[in-house]
């Protein structure tokens, strides 16, 4: 369910781009959430596969590895809930409303 969810979190992402709509925290909120989701997954699958899953045995252990990597290549997670922060902030002082940081969905 969560590879979905980041799957969809980038082609909303992306559509905005396309579309010229502004984009900035729908790319922020899915960086961050890719990121996290991906050492998530990551580290269920070594659960599920005990010991064997953390060895070099597996592909997992490496994986694990770049999705730790992930959270902070392209700015850490803090960073990014900064950002989608103040540009919420300045939505509601810009426009009485949260509507336009959050992708103009009907909440």
């Amino acid at each position: 369910m969560e590879i979905y969810q980041a799957k969809l979190m980038v082609l909303h992402a992306a559509y905005l781009i396309d579309s010229g709509a502004d984009f900035k925290s729908e790319v922020s909120m899915a960086k961050h959430f890719v990121a996290n989701m991906l050492g998530r997954v990551i580290d269920r699958s070594i659960q599920v596969h005990g010991a064997l899953g953390y060895s070099t045995d597996t592909p997992l252990a490496h994986m694990f590895q770049h999705a730790r990597w992930a959270r902070f290549a392209d700015g850490a997670d803090e960073i990014h809930q900064m950002r989608i922060a103040q540009r919420t902030i300045g939505a509601y002082r810009d426009h009485g409303s949260t509507r336009t940081a959050t992708g103009n969905l009907p909440i």
